[in-house]
């Protein structure tokens, strides 16, 4: 008559045995009810970046997400128009730049989901980060704002006083008045770009200042004598002469130097009846120096979108000892890199200097050079890409994507500043464009449903870059530059075939990848072609007749190559279409001499034709 017992056991999320016992009597079934797992399963899509060895605009993506699971669904969204579903992809570029590349990745059973975006520089050279911050003190809190340049995405602030924060710009509170080294480091995961500086914040009621200060004399040559004027009962001093000689404990001390030169002299005071420090340093000219140096520089502003007021720097100094840069914005920040980049944070007028030295086997040189520099305005501009009579994918959405090229124009050239592909409502936009005249260009992509049935075009609706309308961008904005697509004849089949290759004549550095190619019949576009990463291009399936190839690149002068295809030779291949920048092609050096021209009409509104005998 012993009772018999059923012990049901699960293992919960914790590893921890949980137990249910029933005694068995007459009953067949039994109801055991667990709370095995209570916690909730978080996911963090993240990820790195790194550039392939062989193809640095071929980006590898290394997933780092949790957790990953069979059920996991992932988007990649590479920041230039196209996206992989893949788990590690590896994206091509097609131009360098800097792309923000999203993963979103959506986790089925665990019901979460998880977006982490990071910016991808993709085959530029690294840019240098410079930290630098301001602050405003009130009472004991300080609100810290960041100056720093190089495109930092971390940043650590150490505020003196055993804490610190990670924020970009933080707003701190002490506990005690005092003097505080607050330092700012800052990172940029893409360059690898670090950077610290440390400034001192004094707050609340303090012991009196004291004022690091000082004078000086020649003696005799090389000998000086300083006089020592600082203020705040200071009982230490230090000397510093520039000349790696030791440091001077005098109140005035008597100096003299081994050789001619510009020496860095710096004095030093300490109090420390209130715990004062200060330092002045002055740039002393001892003796007779040698002007072996001239300095001088030059400067690009950024006509990126975007890149407001960035400018580069660019020393063009002259001197064979030259080893010190030391750039002043004047906007309170500073360089010591002989081509530095700067961004202004406020647009304004600045006074740039450059101070260059150097010691060499002629002796010590020093030279300084300042120009001013007046940032430009900078505004939107927008529009509509039509293809034929709507705009790309309204009111419909019909499956097309517009490559929309945007070049600055300066008289007759043409200089691409920007690209992005658009879809929206057939809407483009371009932010914080600099002031100056504009065009832009747009074409469908291979991807589009209309690709082979609408010409690319330029400001308004000409397919050619030197017939294109300009938008002038310095009043404001322009949210009406439309582009509008013609649609593209549709041309017979035939047994014909063209093939050839774009050729720069005058080695001018040239993009040739996707360039259009326009085959013309009676002076009218009646096929396009598109070219490969070399400038290859090929054109099949046409009618017999009398043809002309013409490239389009924008900027470019393009060789008008007369093709003949007949019964008799259908083909004609390995042709070299000449493009320049100039669209003079050649001179013939021999000499001509003409007796007589007729010129006509005159005066002339438009063509003027040359009769010669």
């Amino acid at each position: 008559d012993s009772v018999s017992l059923l012990t049901v056991s699960v293992t919960d999320c914790n590893l921890q045995v949980l137990q249910q016992v029933f005694p068995i009597g007459n009953q067949t079934q039994f109801q055991a009810d667990f709370e095995i797992c209570t916690q909730t399963i978080n996911c963090e899509a993240s990820f790195i970046a790194e550039p392939m060895p062989a193809n640095q605009q071929q980006i590898g993506f290394e997933n780092l997400s949790f957790p990953v699971s069979y059920s996991t669904y992932w988007h990649w969204d590479f920041g230039d128009g196209s996206d992989s579903f893949d788990f590690e992809p590896v994206h091509e570029y097609a131009q360098p730049g800097i792309y923000n590349v999203c993963l979103t990745m959506v986790d089925s059973m665990a019901a979460c989901t998880s977006t982490f975006c990071l910016e991808v520089w993709v085959n530029l050279i690294s840019v240098d980060c410079e930290a630098h911050y301001s602050f405003d003190i009130q009472g004991n809190t300080v609100t810290f704002t960041d100056l720093s340049t190089g495109f930092p995405d971390a940043w650590l602030w150490t505020f003196g006083d055993g804490t610190a924060s990670s924020e970009q710009n933080p707003i701190h509170a002490w506990n005690i008045p005092g003097t505080y080294q607050v330092c700012l480091t800052i990172y940029n995961d893409s360059t690898q770009c670090e950077d610290t500086f440390c400034d001192i914040v004094t707050l609340g009621d303090t012991l009196p200042d004291c004022h690091a200060d000082y004078s000086y004399a020649q003696v005799q040559g090389l000998t000086y004598a300083f006089t020592n004027l600082s203020t705040g009962q200071p009982d230490q001093v230090i000397w510093d002469f520039g000349d790696g000689t030791p440091f001077s404990y005098e109140t005035n001390p008597v100096h003299t130097w081994e050789q001619a030169g510009i020496y860095h002299v710096c004095l030093a005071i300490i109090s420390n009846l209130t715990g004062c420090q200060d330092v002045m340093c002055l740039y002393i000219t001892v003796g007779d120096t040698i002007s072996a140096c001239q300095a001088d520089f030059n400067f690009l502003v950024d006509s990126v979108p975007g890149n407001t007021n960035h400018y580069w720097f660019i020393d063009s100094s002259t001197g064979i000892n030259i080893s010190s840069w030391y750039w002043d914005f004047g906007d309170g920040t500073t360089s010591f890199i002989r081509n530095p980049d700067h961004t202004f944070a406020d647009s304004g007028t600045y006074d740039v200097c450059l101070t260059i030295s150097g010691q060499g086997n002629t002796g010590y040189c020093s030279s300084s050079v300042c120009k001013s520099i007046i940032t430009p305005a900078y505004h939107n501009l927008g529009g509509q890409v039509f293809a034929g009579n709507f705009p790309i994918n309204n009111p419909d959405f019909t499956g097309d994507t517009a490559l929309v090229r945007l070049f600055k124009k300066s008289g007759n050239r043409l200089t691409e500043v920007a690209r992005a592909n658009f879809w929206e409502y057939g809407y483009y936009f371009f932010i914080d464009v600099m002031e100056g005249e504009y065009v832009v260009q747009a074409d469908l992509t291979p991807e589009s449903n209309a690709y082979t049935s609408f010409m690319p075009a330029y400001s308004g609706d000409v397919p050619y870059w030197q017939q294109a309308q300009s938008f002038s961008l310095s009043g404001g904005d322009v949210f009406d530059a439309d582009v509008v697509m013609s649609a593209l004849p549709t041309m017979e089949n035939g047994p014909g075939l063209i093939s050839g290759q774009v050729v720069c004549i005058d080695n001018s550095l040239v993009d040739l990848t996707e360039r259009i190619i326009y085959l013309l019949r009676d002076g009218n576009i009646v096929s396009l072609s598109h070219t490969d990463t070399l400038g290859n291009f090929v054109f099949s399936g046409v009618p017999l007749g009398a043809y002309t190839l013409r490239a389009e690149i924008a900027g470019k002068y393009s060789d008008a190559l007369a093709v003949n295809l007949t019964e008799v030779d259908n083909q004609a291949m390995l042709l070299q279409l000449n493009i320049s920048s100039s669209n003079v092609y050649n001179i013939d050096d021999t000499d001509s001499f003409v007796n007589a021209v007729k010129l006509f009409p005159n005066p002339a509104t438009d063509n003027i034709n040359l009769s010669f005998n």
